[in-house]
């Protein structure tokens, strides 16, 4: 789930030695390391991410500079919601976005909330909030890697004493509730700890809390 809970902490991480590049190698959402950022404790950002919708959000959002507009002024009423998630051909990075923000459990693969999930398909969709969310990362487009791709390689390629890593891969497990509602839940997690076990930079992990892991 969210992980801005999870925020004081990678701050303390950070601060005992800033880092060159932070590196989340399985960015999805990229909260902590798009608010380590936003507040200057990191230089750069790369975000690693499989997902080519996920992809397509975040690249739109780093070059398209009438993203953050054209969000604000969207009309979230289930008539144009349901036009968007019926045509991901149309805009990739926008219906990315209503269905992160307007499906069940925010899961691109699931269906569109109904009007009993809370106040519907509006629960989760704050037009100013995103606007000024987009309007940050465009802001610091400049200091933002984007990579579509392997997340441990890009681990590999970006092994320095000066670099910060926070690991956060899907539900390792078989038996993982969360794991289905994943298209890339596959992960080699035994290639991932090799990795890390002579990583020279600093990382921190969030892992499921099983026996398996």
């Amino acid at each position: 789930g969210g992980k801005a809970w999870l925020l004081p902490m990678l701050r303390s991480f950070v601060r005992v030695g800033r880092p060159k590049i932070f590196i989340e190698p399985y960015a999805g959402g990229a909260t902590i390391g798009l608010s380590l950022l936003h507040q200057d404790l990191v230089d750069e950002l790369v975000m690693v991410e499989r997902d080519p919708r996920v992809c397509a959000l975040w690249r739109r959002a780093l070059q398209d500079p009438a993203f953050s507009d054209e969000v604000r002024t969207f009309r979230c009423s289930r008539p144009n919601v349901e036009d968007v998630a019926a045509h991901p051909e149309r805009d990739l990075a926008m219906w990315t976005l209503i269905k992160n923000r307007c499906g069940f459990g925010g899961m691109l693969d699931s269906g569109l909330l109904n009007k009993g999930d809370g106040r519907g398909l509006k629960s989760r969709w704050n037009a100013a909030n995103l606007y000024y969310a987009l309007r940050q990362v465009r802001a610091l487009s400049g200091r933002i890697t984007l990579i579509e791709g392997d997340g441990i390689q890009s681990l590999r390629k970006l092994n320095s004493v000066a670099n910060a890593a926070f690991i956060d891969p899907p539900y390792p497990c078989n038996d993982s509730p969360g794991r289905p509602l994943y298209r890339y839940h596959k992960v080699d997690h035994a290639g991932l700890f090799a990795v890390l076990s002579s990583w020279r930079g600093r990382w921190c992990a969030s892992y499921e809390d099983h026996a398996e892991v």
